[in-house]
């Protein structure tokens, strides 16, 4: 039997994911694991979160969540709990459990539809270790666009906004876990159909070699 992946298999698994993904709110996009493990090495070498996998070409799925998730999946995994005798605690966070929900109902799926050793397939919630760079997951796939402060012009009205933005950070950071970057102005994604009204909840990587590359789509740059 062979260990790649045929076109066919991957249309397969994207129509799998899409088929769990759209019941609850969310969305799969697929792409190849070396995009943005090059992407990370590139940008962040010293720190590059990378995902690892056991060779080259092989196929990640993306899946983010839209306005529909938290109705669909979070309000779910909340009546799960309180039906099953738990309580409403802040320390439960039922959006990464909600995401481990689907996770654990999507995978057996994929493994019965790729027919191969459960092993060859993850599916990593992005709010878990290990972590990933989520914000470079989408950029380096061309699925959303990274905007970081140097991109703004400079002039009197982005020191005014830059002085009034660290400001704000003083009262809401916590010096002892941000340490000097306590005001520090972090970039932002934004999405062409959502804005910033998303965010990434699960990366499925299958560690099988793709026998037909994927295209990879231009990154939006601003």
């Amino acid at each position: 039997m062979s260990l790649t992946l045929s076109p066919a298999m991957v249309e397969r698994i994207l129509r799998r994911c899409e088929e769990v993904l759209a019941g609850v709110g969310m969305e799969a996009t697929p792409f190849v694991v070396d995009w943005y493990n090059d992407f990370r090495l590139e940008v962040a070498a010293d720190m590059p979160q990378l995902i690892e996998v056991s060779g080259r070409n092989r196929l990640g799925v993306v899946c983010l969540s839209n306005k529909d998730f938290f109705r669909s999946a979070v309000l779910g995994t909340y009546r799960k709990n309180i039906e099953g005798g738990g309580e409403a605690q802040r320390k439960f966070d039922f959006v990464a459990e909600a995401s481990d929900d689907v996770g654990t109902m999507l995978r057996p799926l994929l493994v019965e539809e790729i027919g191969r050793d459960e092993s060859f397939i993850r599916v990593m919630n992005v709010d878990k270790p290990p972590f990933l760079h989520v914000q470079s997951i989408g950029h380096a796939i061309g699925l959303d666009m990274h905007l970081a402060p140097e991109y703004l012009k400079d002039g009197p009205e982005l020191t005014e906004w830059e002085a009034e933005v660290r400001e704000t950070m003083h009262d809401v950071r916590d010096p002892d876990l941000w340490g000097s970057a306590y005001d520090k102005i972090l970039g932002l994604n934004l999405h062409p159909k959502y804005g910033g009204w998303y965010a990434y909840r699960l990366v499925v990587v299958i560690d099988l070699e793709l026998e037909e590359a994927l295209c990879q789509p231009p990154r939006c740059d601003p």
